[in-house]
């Protein structure tokens, strides 16, 4: 039937798994990057291994109950299997929002100054403000770096609009966080 959509199975558990392998690009600093399949220490060189340590911490994706449920990187697989039949395009967006999201869980965490996420002690709490700021930072831009290497597969102007999607979700929620923060702290100066 014409126009119809059919949805494929998904392997939902499966799926869960794989969000822990998402690409993640290279490491920058190594004269001859690595491909990453993982937020993963072992193949990073030893300027950035306490780096993705730390990332890995936050995300869970060194213990057997990850952090989070990863629903918006799922349901964005989801969606795009229902269309196209095979998420393994999707991936690198999948992980770039799934990226986007733990930046801001990483530095909310800092201006709500919260001891735990997910029962575990937040970033900053174990490992200082300044790093967890720098962790959340790079988090973000991996998510960045994994869109827009994808233009020789997707075509630049595909890459522009997604990095531009994704560019303006990161501006409103720096915009309401601010506004939050605004507010609570007219609030303890009363």
């Amino acid at each position: 039937m014409s126009g119809q959509i059919h949805v494929r199975p998904f392997d939902h558990p499966a799926q869960l798994r794989l969000l822990a392998e998402l690409p993640l690009g290279a490491c920058s600093c190594c004269a001859e990057p690595q491909p990453l399949i993982r937020v993963d220490d072992e193949v990073r060189c030893y300027r950035t291994r306490e780096l993705y340590r730390m990332v890995r911490y936050h995300m869970g994706l060194d213990s057997d109950a990850p952090r989070g449920k990863r629903m918006r990187p799922l349901i964005g697989l989801l969606a795009y299997q229902s269309i196209a039949g095979d998420h393994a395009r999707a991936l690198p967006g999948a992980a770039a929002v799934e990226m986007g999201h733990n930046f801001s869980l990483v530095h909310d965490d800092i201006e709500d100054n919260d001891l735990f996420r997910y029962g575990e002690e937040t970033l900053h709490r174990k490992y200082g403000t300044a790093t967890a700021i720098n962790t959340g930072d790079f988090m973000i831009g991996m998510g960045y770096r994994l869109v827009s290497r994808e233009t020789k597969s997707l075509g630049p102007d595909v890459v522009a609009d997604i990095l531009d999607s994704l560019a303006e979700a990161h501006t409103r929620l720096s915009e309401g966080q601010g506004a939050e923060l605004v507010w609570r702290d007219s609030r303890n100066k009363r």
